[in-house]
């Protein structure tokens, strides 16, 4: 009796435990279930994209790859010897492998149409010494720059990039020679060294080329303290940090040259940067990035006023200009289809420190500005975007330089831009904008009509 009640007890047991199990199978079933699901869903996602990617890949590929006439011509051990040493790597979006004897080349056509309420000759941003061309540009129908370039790897370690920009101008059509660089591929720990003439990593917008800016022209701030753009020769060090966080560090050794520097000052060796960036994403459909930047410059005779002006009208200046730049970008896309839809906003505050001479003036000015967009792309093709921006001159200036580009009489100058564009392709875009602009005791309101067309290679954008 004791044996059976054991018995039965002990089958008891065993069921009992056996259900347990199964519930907990059937719950771990469950979860694998919903896992698999998401891991489905997650797979034709990627893959679509993934094909996406591989299609526009083999498409440049097959752009870059040599000519039939030009490796006949080289006959086979060359040709052998030129695919043996040609680099796998991929930069900044383009193929590397397979261009080592034909360059990628591509031109960019600008024009634009533009109407303003104010002279264009007569531009100036009161308390605000400009450098170079800076201003709004021509009035009425004009070509800007048309841009060609050529790049290509020299071979496994090294990437080379040639920009030239031709502007016709009054005095007619004149070259500018933007960029002439080299830059290393396979440094180890992510070091990149660049050396040449470009534009450094400076802010957000420096190191882009201005076709690929979402409005007409440069913000005030990047008009007033870089001319537009800080463009110098140098050599410059970055490194990517092995880090789940996107960070960026680096800096740079430049001549001089280029405005806020100027006259190339201490045998050559005028100014230094140093940045740090930050990126990461947050979830599939968020992304952002934000910086700081630092440019010390020398200056040694550097003039600024209207080209062609008497003496007596220009600034010249001997000193040192310290700049810092706070930068970000955030972007919103569903599920980081940037193809469809997106929103990105996006901002950088400049802080300037100028100790020198003015026309021999003792000269210590603390002047800031920034300014803050948005765009928004709305449909695949459509996009719309706002722009605000501030300058904010020194207040204290010497009695002696009454009168001149650094007296702002105590007034801000304020834009506001707004801006709508038609893009058919990543080749193409037409774009309209109007700005509105208070300078000091002016009011100006310009209008624009602007097409850019590219063809040939043309390289990735930064984010």
């Amino acid at each position: 009796m004791r044996y059976r009640n054991r018995t039965v007890f002990g089958l008891a047991f065993a069921m009992a435990l056996t259900g347990i199990f199964d519930a907990a199978s059937a719950q771990e079933s469950s979860e694998i279930s919903i896992l698999r699901d998401a891991l489905a869903k997650m797979r034709a996602q990627y893959e679509g994209e993934i094909a996406r990617l591989e299609e526009r890949i083999n498409s440049l590929e097959a752009r870059q790859t040599v000519a039939p006439q030009d490796t006949a011509s080289l006959g086979p051990s060359t040709v052998s010897a030129a695919q043996s040493t040609a680099p796998a790597e991929i930069l900044g979006g383009r193929p590397t492998r397979g261009n080592a004897f034909n360059p990628s080349i591509g031109v960019v056509f600008n024009g634009r149409f533009s109407a303003f309420k104010q002279d264009p000759e007569s531009f100036s941003l009161p308390g605000f010494p400009l450098g170079g061309e800076t201003g709004p540009g021509a009035e009425g129908l004009a070509l800007d720059e048309t841009e060609f370039g050529f790049s290509a790897n020299a071979d496994d370690l090294f990437f080379a990039s040639v920009t030239a920009a031709l502007d016709a101008g009054e005095q007619g059509v004149e070259v500018d020679l933007e960029e002439a660089y080299i830059q290393t591929l396979s440094l180890p720990y992510g070091a990149t060294l660049k050396a040449g003439r470009f534009f450094p990593a400076l802010g957000y917008l420096n190191e882009n080329h201005d076709h690929t800016d979402d409005f007409v022209d440069r913000p005030l701030p990047y008009q007033a303290f870089l001319a537009d753009q800080y463009n110098d020769e140098g050599v410059q060090l970055s490194v990517i940090l092995p880090t789940e966080l996107y960070i960026q560090t680096g800096g740079g050794v430049f001549r001089g040259a280029d405005f806020p520097a100027g006259g190339s000052p201490n045998g050559g060796v005028g100014a230094y940067s140093a940045f740090l960036r930050l990126g990461g994403d947050i979830g599939f459909s968020n992304n952002w990035r934000a910086g700081v930047s630092y440019l010390h410059s020398d200056a040694e005779g550097r003039v600024s006023g209207e080209e062609g002006a008497p003496i007596e009208e220009l600034l010249s200046f001997d000193g040192n200009s310290d700049l810092l730049i706070a930068d970000f970008k955030y972007q919103w896309s569903p599920e980081g289809n940037v193809r469809q839809r997106y929103v990105t906003l996006q901002g950088e505050y400049f802080r300037r420190y100028d100790d020198g001479l003015f026309n021999d003036i003792p000269v210590s000015a603390v002047d800031d500005g920034f300014y803050l967009q948005g765009v928004y792309k709305f449909a695949p093709k459509y996009r719309t975007g706002y722009r605000f921006a501030l300058l904010d001159p020194d207040g204290g200036l010497p009695a002696a330089l009454a009168g001149t580009a650094l007296d702002a009489m105590g007034r801000k100058t304020r834009s506001h831009s707004v801006m709508f564009d038609w893009s058919n392709s990543e080749y193409s875009a037409l774009r309209t904008q109007f700005t509105h602009e208070k300078r000091g005791l002016l009011t100006d309101n310009r209008f624009y009509i602007q097409y850019i067309l590219s063809i040939g290679a043309h390289g990735a954008h930064n984010f």
